[in-house]
This record gives structure tokens, C-alpha cells and sequence, in this order.
């Protein structure tokens, strides 16, 4: 499932959004070995490796799924 990037960035817990915008834009990211310098830009947590100033992240997210039973 493809997030925006600065979004991956903060659900990893590393910086909040805006920080992680402020890193992209530094160009301190980089996305499968290319620097980044999009805002926009959306990745695939599955497939896509993700580094911020040299350590890869690593990213586990898991969906909630809320199960509703009426009677």
C-alpha cells in the first residue's frame, strides 16, 4: 500500500511530519538509493527501502481491522 513519504517517516516514529518534510527537503532521505527531494512523493513500505541520514528504517506497520456484529 503506497503513503506519503513523510508519513511513513512519522508512523516510525522517528519525527513528526513537518520535521520529516523539513528532512526530505534537505535531501537527508533517500528512497531505494536516490536522494529525495519531492514532498509528494509516495512509497511502498513493502517494497520500497527507505534511509534517513544513513540508517535504514524499518518499518512494520500492521492495519487495524474493527469487526462490527449487529444483533
Amino acid at each position: 500500500m503506497e503513503e506519503r513519504l513523510n508519513k511513513v517517516i512519522s508512523r516510525a516514529g522517528i519525527v513528526s511530519r513537518r520535521k520529516a518534510d523539513e528532512l526530505i527537503k534537505k535531501g537527508l532521505v533517500k528512497v531505494n538509493g536516490k536522494v529525495v527531494n519531492n514532498l509528494g512523493i509516495k512509497v511502498d513500505t513493502s517494497k520500497d527501502k527507505i534511509t534517513i541520514k544513513g540508517t535504514t528504517l524499518k518499518v512494520n506497520f500492521k492495519t487495524k481491522k474493527n469487526i462490527l456484529c449487529y444483533e
